[in-house]
């Protein structure tokens, strides 16, 4: 009796270490692309083919089709997941859109923020200060200016100051392009929006200089005219002309 009690032990054992592991495998697990281009993912699996959809977990950083194809959207790190239609398994492959252009950084946009809070983010040179603004010298060349504005002490703008030459506009337009999403013009404004936060960003010639505004999108409107009239207003009241450098 205890001689068949250990067969059946045994059996099992070898029945269970016989049994094939079920899987699926995305390759390459990590890529690297541009906004405007594509790569495409290939699907194996450790046993049996399975059904299979693909998700991404930022639509703004990156898509796939149904046939493994990525496109890029806009800078930045998303996960793409491959998943049996039974849900019961899954790989992930990470992508990174990484950008053609540094110009510059980014403005500080923690809306409503105060002025110490700009300060201890910002790592640029402080120029000048008062109630309604700051003002920090660009970190190259092509930067003139970044400046905070403040109504009631709490941040309600951010604005880049770029010096245009033959050798940068294209490289602006590009650093724009592969970050926020165009919108539109209108007069002498073209606008974008952030399409993580929804961010407006203005871009408005000024001299020989393009002035570019980040604010909030106050009224959450994806009315085309509310965009371009919110950002005419913060554009328009920015303290450049009444300040900083001598131009």
């Amino acid at each position: 009796m205890k001689k068949l009690a250990l067969l059946i032990i045994v059996s099992l054992v070898i029945i269970t270490g016989c049994k094939k592991e079920q899987g699926i495998i995305v390759s390459p697990d990590r890529i690297s692309i541009h906004y405007d281009e594509i790569c495409t993912l290939s699907v194996s699996f450790l046993d049996k083919k399975m059904n299979y959809y693909f998700t991404s977990d930022n639509e703004n950083i990156a898509t796939i089709d149904a046939n493994g194809k990525i496109s890029g959207v806009s800078v930045g790190s998303c996960k793409i997941i491959c998943t049996s239609h039974d849900g019961k398994y899954s790989d992930e492959c990470t992508v990174i859109v990484r950008p053609y252009s540094s110009m510059y950084k980014e403005p500080f946009r923690k809306w409503s923020s105060s002025e110490q809070e700009v300060k201890n983010w910002e790592t640029r040179t402080l120029y000048n200060e008062n109630d309604e603004f700051l003002y920090y010298y660009g970190e190259n060349s092509n930067v003139l200016l970044v400046q905070y504005g403040f109504d009631n002490y709490k941040l309600t703008s951010s604005a880049i100051l770029i010096k245009i030459t033959s050798n940068n506009f294209d490289e602006l337009v590009t650093f724009l392009q592969e970050r926020y999403e165009y919108i539109g013009a209108s007069d002498d404004i073209v606008a974008f929006k952030d399409r993580t936060n929804n961010d407006l960003i203005g871009v408005m010639a000024y001299d020989i200089f393009l002035f570019v505004a980040y604010l909030p999108d106050i009224n959450k409107s994806q009315d085309f005219n509310s965009l371009i009239d919110n950002l005419k207003k913060i554009i328009n009241n920015n303290n450049i002309k009444r300040n900083p450098l001598k131009l």
